[in-house]
């Protein structure tokens, strides 16, 4: 009897490689290539953080703080107020830039601003004490429209009183 070894595979076995190979590149591979679901994750977060550090600034600087969205231009700006009564851009932390966020440019290309609801207004002020307020000086209520919207299906509301930001 005589003793033979398998030096390589058998067409049989190739070809289920290869079938277990494609199988795994369709379910896998769109979700490696798919960039959308990961640029809404990071755009919404990005508004997220700005509303708390304006949260913070107001309330470690005692001013007033607003975001003035516009939707039509799909970009957003962080402004302080002056004694005085006048607004000036915030400087970015570690930047000596104004506080505008562009989205649908560069890292967030992918990013629209589809909607803000801030008791039917576009700007959101924070006061001193931290406490969200609509552009005419009325705090936020509970139950009331507090909300931006992003390629219109990711929700970010403020929660009136503590200014809580939730992505939805």
């Amino acid at each position: 009897m005589q003793n033979h070894l398998n030096k390589g595979m058998t067409f049989l076995e190739v070809v289920m490689v290869l079938l277990i190979m494609g199988i795994l590149s369709v379910l896998v591979l769109p979700k490696i290539t798919s960039t959308e679901h990961y640029s809404l994750f990071v755009g919404s977060r990005l508004v997220r953080d700005d509303i708390r550090y304006a949260v913070d600034y107001s309330t470690h600087t005692g001013k007033t703080v607003k975001i003035v969205f516009s939707v039509p231009e799909n970009f957003y700006e962080l402004m302080e107020k002056n004694p005085d009564g006048s607004w000036d851009y915030l400087k970015r932390p570690a930047m000596d830039e104004e506080y505008i966020v562009e989205l649908g440019t560069g890292a967030y290309k992918d990013i629209v601003l589809t909607d803000v609801d801030i008791n039917g207004m576009d700007e959101l002020l924070i006061n001193s004490q931290g406490v969200p307020l609509d552009k005419n000086l009325i705090p936020l209520q509970p139950g009331g429209n507090a909300f931006i919207t992003l390629n219109t299906r990711k929700n970010i509301q403020i929660t009136p009183v503590t200014a809580l930001v939730r992505m939805e």
